[in-house]
């Protein structure tokens, strides 16, 4: 999540890299951190829960280490970057673990609200990372000589408003906060239930062959994650498979779930995991899952950088030109503000769907989403063909509030729909895959605008989301919505 904005006050500094090199760093990092969570549910069983936080923090911290190494020095190579960004995925093992034991520590009338709650928070935690950085990173830090200082070479901004050029910024700087939360997150493990998922009873320990186990799976991920840029960016493979980007999900899916039935050493896990995988209506879910709360992902981690590259800049013949725009808008003063009405249009669309069928409002949340890409395709062309793009941000931003309401509205009606529909015996599994496969919009979305940055540009890319979301209706009316289906309110 951090890379997000970090990217964009990269752009903003004396950083040399191309937007394509700057998306490539957010993707990674969201590749990593989906994948990983898509491994929580086995780390779970192999560790038990209080064990899969530690491995959570301890991860985080490697990944700020990392964060602090490679901005130790200003010519820092790119795939020092990319190391860095695939590390912070660590945190992600956690989410999964509080999913799951919510689910047997509290009762059964409580189970919808101990399913999303986790799920709320992880995302108020981008809120708060897209505030938080962007107004720590320009402090004096108390021990600047221990600190990389570097300077902004045209206006950035923060939640306080505009930040003009010239202005230190210290990256290493906001790894202090970000290391106190998670000593605290520690401190508070010890309070935690230490529950083992495969017999619901209480654990300390975990045995050594477990412990090998996860974290060689864990490292498989990463080195996965840090391998997707170089075999999509290669010539040769991209000629021979136009879509590599779209294999490189499916094909990374498959070696995680393998080397987890592999891996598993037990055979509650295996089993309850095929029987998920073998349910139609999970990877339906899945999708149409994806399509809502992976669309908020994507363009929530992909907006700050978006935005500061088209309105930044003077544009030259229809591209993002080179010449600094002199009233450039207060990007990061706002960018924070969409994902912050998705997410209180998720809680409204959970509570909606306790009394209208949840596919009728997935259906207009999909016709909401259809409509802001197209508008937001239409106005990054205008602004690109414009002298004074900024003319054009409050449109842009007012579609994108919508575009997040709609995703926000339509994962919270199908986290319910997934509730009613999915057995109980293997639910858990269930809802970690589907929250996973939309964990994967973290990567999608930002590759793609990596991928086409040059060629077609955003304002293509957008378009081709609308052409998904328009899909996706086709796929909800017949599934959920049609006649025959209103049962499922």
């Amino acid at each position: 999540m951090g890379w997000s904005v970090l990217s964009a006050l990269m752009a903003d500094s004396s950083w040399g890299f191309s937007p394509q090199e700057l998306f490539s760093l957010i993707y990674i990092a969201g590749f990593s951190g989906a994948a990983l969570r898509l491994c929580g549910r086995f780390l779970v069983f192999q560790l038990g829960t209080r064990a899969v936080i530690w491995s959570g923090i301890i991860g985080i911290w490697i990944s700020l280490i990392a964060i602090f190494w490679v901005f130790k020095e200003s010519d820092t190579p790119l795939w020092a970057f990319r190391i860095a960004a695939a590390c912070c995925g660590f945190g992600a093992v956690i989410l999964p673990q509080i999913t799951s034991i919510n689910r047997y520590i509290y009762p059964r009338r409580m189970r919808f609200i101990s399913q999303e709650m986790p799920i709320g928070l992880g995302d108020a935690g981008l809120i708060l990372i897209m505030v938080m950085i962007p107004t720590i990173i320009y402090w004096n830090p108390p021990l600047k000589n221990i600190f990389t200082e570097y300077v902004l070479i045209h206006d950035s901004s923060n939640l306080i408003g505009v930040i003009h050029e010239g202005h230190g910024l210290w990256f290493q700087w906001l790894i202090l906060p970000i290391a106190g939360m998670c000593l605290f997150a520690a401190w508070l493990n010890r309070f935690s239930p230490a529950v083992n998922i495969q017999n619901m009873m209480l654990t300390r320990s975990a045995s050594i062959s477990s412990w090998g186990r996860s974290w060689l799976l864990l490292l498989l991920v990463i080195l996965a994650s840090i391998g997707i840029p170089y075999m999509s960016n290669n010539s040769m493979i991209t000629g021979a498979f136009p879509a590599v980007r779209e294999m490189s999900i499916f094909i990374v899916i498959f070696l995680v779930i393998f080397a987890m039935q592999n891996l598993a050493g037990n055979q509650i896990f295996a089993e309850q995991q095929l029987k998920a995988l073998a349910n139609r209506e999970v990877h339906i879910l899945a999708l149409m899952y994806l399509m809502g709360h992976g669309s908020f992902l994507g363009l929530s981690v992909s907006l700050p950088l978006l935005t500061d590259l088209i309105f930044s800049y003077i544009p030259t013949d229809g591209h993002i030109g080179s010449r600094i725009n002199p009233a450039a808008p207060s990007i990061l003063s706002y960018c924070w503000i969409g994902p912050l009405l998705g997410l209180s249009a998720r809680a409204a669309g959970s509570w909606m769907s306790k009394h209208i069928n949840p596919g009728k409002i997935h259906q207009v949340a999909l016709f909401a989403l259809f409509l802001s890409t197209v508008g937001m395709a239409l106005t990054i062309t205008s602004a690109l063909s414009s002298s004074n793009p900024e003319f054009y941000f409050f449109r842009f931003y007012m579609i994108t509030l919508l575009f997040f309401i709609a995703s926000g509205m339509s994962s919270g009606s199908i986290t319910s729909l997934a509730i009613k529909k999915i057995p109980a015996n293997y639910a858990d599994h269930s809802l970690i895959w589907i929250i996973s496969i939309s964990s994967f919009g973290f990567f999608y979305i930002p590759a793609l605008f990596a991928d086409h940055w040059q060629s077609a540009g955003p304002a293509a890319v957008l378009s081709g989301l609308s052409i998904f979301y328009l899909t996706g209706m086709i796929i909800n009316w017949f599934f959920y919505w049609r006649k025959g289906e209103e049962s499922l309110s």
